[in-house]
């Protein structure tokens, strides 16, 4: 479920990204306790898309990452961003030369 990623973003995080914030603590915090399949489903929405709604973007920098990239590959290829528009996602949709 994505709400492990936004685990990262609460005050008790192994790494903290220095995204403190009530509503995300409690949301957050709420949902990772949260069995229920439904409940926990709509409480994932929640918590991304008030994440998208104030603009919470957190990838400053990207660490220990090596992108499979070869020599025949487009290099004129334009990456799909669908969820980080700072990095290259959908590597599947690559052009070849």
């Amino acid at each position: 479920n994505p709400i492990i990623g936004a685990s990262n973003y609460v005050k008790k995080s192994t790494f903290s990204y220095g995204t403190e914030h009530p509503w995300m603590e409690e949301h957050i915090s709420a949902a990772l306790l949260q069995v229920d399949p439904a409940k926990l489903a709509a409480q994932t929405v929640e918590v991304y898309d008030w994440m998208y709604d104030n603009v919470m973007a957190f990838a400053l920098y990207n660490h220990d990452g090596v992108w499979p990239i070869g020599a025949r590959l487009d290099p004129d290829w334009t990456p799909f961003g669908f969820s980080e528009v700072r990095t290259p996602t959908g590597f599947e949709y690559i052009k070849h030369r």
